[in-house]
């Protein structure tokens, strides 16, 4: 055993891969790699130019459609229904807290960046599993009510439509949890330092 332990002690004063009683140090193990392996693996999680545009453009597409939603469901007295502007508002709203975790993220100051992100994290966690009740609520009210699709004005129609905006909300407020944990790792990874 105390071969092994010496080990790493003999392989850090040599410069080369082999040990002094001539073992071989796998290339994975050889402290040159590892810390080239790090930073390959640091940057295989920084999302590509593309994918950036891609998400930028999903989150102003969700804020766009929330927006559109509360608007027509409010405004409009033939599709008047105060569940889908509410559900289409907070989707939006997730959408919005998206496109800032996004933006922050192409301006680069992570390290201010790296505390503020738990907050992002917490709230699309909790809001993503609150609104996971409240799918199968509308869900069942609408099959309990025997509900169509139509009409979707009133205050006891449009369960389904309904549903579809809790889905959107649970969807972005999922987005705005994984994408701000993706970020927060890549940013512990590459600018931390372990000891």
């Amino acid at each position: 055993m105390s071969h092994l332990s010496s080990a790493p002690d003999d392989a850090a004063t040599t410069s080369s891969p082999e040990l002094k009683d001539n073992t071989v140090v796998p290339a994975a193990l050889s402290p040159h790699f590892s810390s080239g392996s790090t930073h390959k693996q640091a940057a295989a999680m920084e999302p590509s130019p593309t994918a950036m545009r891609c998400r930028v453009g999903l989150a102003v597409t969700g804020i766009s459609l929330g927006v559109l939603v509360l608007l027509v469901f409010l405004a409009v007295a033939d599709f008047r229904n105060y569940h889908i502007a509410c559900w289409g508002l907070a989707s939006g709203i997730f959408a919005v807290f998206t496109l800032i975790v996004h933006i922050q993220h192409l301006k680069g100051n992570h390290d201010d960046w790296l505390n503020r992100l738990k907050l992002p994290i917490i709230l699309g966690f909790f809001v993503q599993l609150g609104t996971i009740p409240a799918f199968i609520t509308y869900i069942v009210l609408a099959i309990v009510q025997n509900q169509s699709v139509m009409p979707l004005n009133g205050p006891h129609h449009g369960y389904y439509v309904t549903a579809v905006w809790v889905f959107m909300t649970w969807k972005w407020s999922f987005a705005l949890f994984w994408y701000s944990k993706s970020y927060r790792r890549f940013y512990i990874t590459k600018y931390v330092s372990i000891p």
